[in-house]
């Protein structure tokens, strides 16, 4: 696996709650809809059903509970959901992070609250547009850095996520100006949020 990470803007803050978002309906096309409206809504209690619905039928991971602080968000226009993604506890353990960063192996769990995983990410099969992913991962980033310390009292300084060199490139978190910060050994998340050995 390979373990890419983005650093946060120092500028954010923590926002006034919001309740629910829209998203500019004045155009036909998603990607542009969603640039032009503001970031992504966290999902309710009520939409959490759903979420993992759609995580189970069409991630190739499946749906995955919540593993620590997590948030989950959904990218909606003209009332679609376009694509579901979560942000949840970082990896315990990642070398590759942990070099990147400059953490020594006593400052590492001090501060290991200041990560959070793109844990899922998700475009719908139905909405396969150029530039949205790229998008929706940018806005979910923004919205984050406000949602984060709203719900949990601290902030967020980086974001991680793995990707699985052997069946996807990472183009959208490239796209999205992310690092490739180094290879794992080797573990991944699964479906019961648990590392197990890839083969």
């Amino acid at each position: 696996m390979l373990c890419r990470a983005v650093v946060l803007d120092s500028e954010h803050r923590p926002a006034a709650r919001v309740e629910s978002v829209v998203v500019d309906t004045s155009t036909r096309e998603p990607e542009r809809g969603l640039a032009r409206g503001r970031p992504k809504t966290p999902v309710t209690a009520s939409e959490e059903a759903r979420f993992q619905s759609l995580m189970q039928a069409h991630h190739d991971l499946g749906a995955l509970p919540k593993i620590g602080h997590t948030l989950r968000y959904v990218a909606i226009w003209q009332g679609r959901w376009l694509a579901v993604l979560s942000f949840s506890a970082p990896a315990w353990k990642c070398a590759a992070r942990d070099a990147w960063i400059g953490w020594d192996f006593r400052r590492q769990y001090d501060r290991l609250h200041l990560i959070a995983n793109n844990s899922r990410f998700l475009i719908l099969p139905e909405h396969h547009v150029a530039n949205l992913a790229s998008r929706v991962l940018a806005l979910s980033e923004r919205r984050l850095a406000r949602d984060w310390p709203e719900r949990f009292g601290y902030p967020l300084l980086l974001l991680e996520t793995f990707v699985d060199p052997q069946r996807f490139h990472g183009t959208i978190y490239r796209a999205a100006n992310w690092h490739e910060v180094g290879e794992t050994r080797g573990y991944r998340r699964t479906r019961t949020g648990y590392g197990a050995a890839t083969g």
